[in-house]
């Protein structure tokens, strides 16, 4: 028996078999990091709800004032990256 050398996209009779294709190991992980960042930007915006809120309450407190618009600088700065590391996943997917 003869072993058929891999197609590279090219095969005669291959386009259109109704075969589904097999999602590929680098999918799959593509996949679960998409869903990894989405969890963690979900987490992040509501971290950032949170601060909105202290901040609204603290709005009497200068230092305190101070001390949270920092922060929450910081964890916006957070889900940005995190919305563009997914992006990123996304589009990779298709």
């Amino acid at each position: 028996m003869r072993r058929r050398a891999p197609c590279s996209g090219g095969c005669a009779g291959e386009e259109g078999s109704g075969e589904k294709e097999k999602p590929r190991p680098k999918d799959k992980e593509l996949e679960k990091r998409v869903r990894r960042l989405e969890r963690e930007i979900e987490k992040q915006e509501k971290l950032l709800a949170g601060l909105e809120e202290q901040v609204a309450a603290a709005s009497a407190d200068y230092q305190e004032l101070s001390h949270l618009l920092e922060e929450k600088e910081r964890e916006d700065a957070v889900l940005s990256d995190l919305m563009e590391q997914w992006e990123s996943a996304a589009d990779l997917l298709g």
